[in-house]
């Protein structure tokens, strides 16, 4: 078995095809903690290569959707193109066949079925996935949140005299009444190898969150000031759930509301450049 560290939360993934854990160990080897390093595993998931007709899978290169989502009170079950199983609510464990086919397209089945389980596993735990890049500097952690095209891989690319955290999906939870950042495992466009060349000790790089911005593409760089309304009509739509459950809605709002609360928010014009960073070391409190 290997762990996945996923902020506070730790994800064991088991599989008995060597197939799938080198996929794994390739996706995620800087995450990846060894079994006897562990005293507690929040959640286990067994994965299986599924043979199946090969014209029912059908690559997008734009999203790996999932098509169906069932819920009761025992298990949530989860289906797409590219894998089906069931997540079980009492035992904390999930079972599922990954359909077999080409390494390119069992990546991506692999990686969005554990980001799947990891915003739900981490809306469980008092946080959530955000669609946004994060970087760690001395006063703590830097958010920069947007949906696909607002820049978020460009900002973390002007960003590496920091500590990049992610440049895709940021973790962010609240513990002991205070919200804090995770490296994270899940990355966009911004290099792969990047994520991969994160030393062990960079995967550790955990704080306080200091500030969030809204990303905006413009011709000039400025900060502008956000409402307590457009805080919330902003960031909610980019919290990752891929489980549709009613009740985590509503942890999820809450939360928003808290962090709202607790941590500065602006909206930041930017070029593609470095030339925000001098706006924001500006605007330190």
């Amino acid at each position: 078995m290997k762990i996945l560290r996923v902020g506070d939360i730790k994800i064991g993934i088991d599989s008995e095809q060597r197939e799938i854990m080198q996929i794994v160990n390739e996706l995620y080897e800087t995450f990846l903690i060894e079994k006897e390093d562990v005293q507690d595993v929040h959640f286990s998931v067994n994965l299986t290569i599924k043979k199946i007709a090969e014209e029912k899978i059908k690559y997008s290169k734009q999203k790996v959707l999932i098509n169906k989502v069932l819920i009761n009170t025992k298990e949530i079950k989860l289906s797409s193109i590219f894998f089906k199983g069931r997540i079980l609510l009492m035992e904390k464990k999930g079972e599922f066949y990954i359909y077999k086919s080409d390494m390119v397209i069992m990546k991506i089945a692999i990686e969005n079925l554990l980001r799947t389980l990891a915003s739900f596993l981490l809306s469980e735990n008092n946080g959530f996935l955000l669609h946004a890049s994060s970087v760690y500097t001395e006063e703590g952690g830097i958010i920069f949140c947007g949906l696909s095209g607002a820049g978020k891989s460009t900002v973390a690319k002007f960003s590496q005299e920091y500590t990049v955290l992610t440049d895709d999906q940021t973790i962010i939870q609240l513990i002991n009444d205070k919200f804090v950042v995770f490296a994270s495992p899940f990355w966009g466009v911004f290099n792969r190898k990047t994520r991969n060349g994160l030393t062990r000790k960079d995967r550790l790089v955990w704080g306080k969150v200091d500030k969030l911005y809204f990303l905006k593409k413009d011709t000039s760089v400025f900060i502008k000031s956000v409402s307590q309304r457009e805080f919330i009509e902003r960031l909610f739509p980019n919290i990752i759930l891929f489980v549709p459950y009613e009740s985590v809605k509503r942890k999820l709002f809450d939360l928003s509301v808290k962090l709202m609360e607790q941590i500065p928010y602006y909206e930041l014009h930017f070029l593609p450049d470095k030339s925000f960073w001098e706006k924001i070391k500006e605007n330190i409190s």
